[in-house]
This record gives structure tokens, C-alpha cells and sequence, in this order.
């Protein structure tokens, strides 16, 4: 058999299970991508013009060279 449970792996998804329901107080600042003129970024931009991301996720920021 591949996996031979036991007290110690028992113990580890005990431990699992309890720290899955914590969550932070405070809300986690965006994600700040900062993007040029590449095609490469354009589905980002696509992205949040369509709303896809969640409001203030992510904040793209355009740098002009």
C-alpha cells in the first residue's frame, strides 16, 4: 500500500483542517503590475477592461518610455 495512514499523518490533517478556516483580519493591498508597451501585457489590460478582476485586486500601472 502507498500510503499507510498513522497518529502522525492523522495529526498533520487534525492540523490542517483547523488552520484552513483562519483567514486574515485585513484585507490583502493589490497587486500592483507595472507594464510597458509590449504586447505581451495586453491581456491585462483586456482583463480589466472587461471587469474580469476583482474590484481593486489588481492595479496596472503603465510606464511610457
Amino acid at each position: 500500500m502507498f500510503f499507510k495512514p498513522n497518529k502522525k499523518w492523522s495529526l498533520y490533517l487534525a492540523f490542517l483542517l483547523c488552520i484552513s478556516g483562519c483567514s486574515p483580519d485585513i484585507e490583502a493591498p493589490p497587486i500592483r503590475v507595472s507594464s510597458s508597451y509590449w504586447i505581451g501585457y495586453e491581456p491585462l489590460f483586456v482583463a480589466e477592461a472587461l471587469d474580469l478582476f476583482p474590484n481593486g485586486s489588481v492595479h496596472l500601472i503603465e510606464n511610457i518610455n
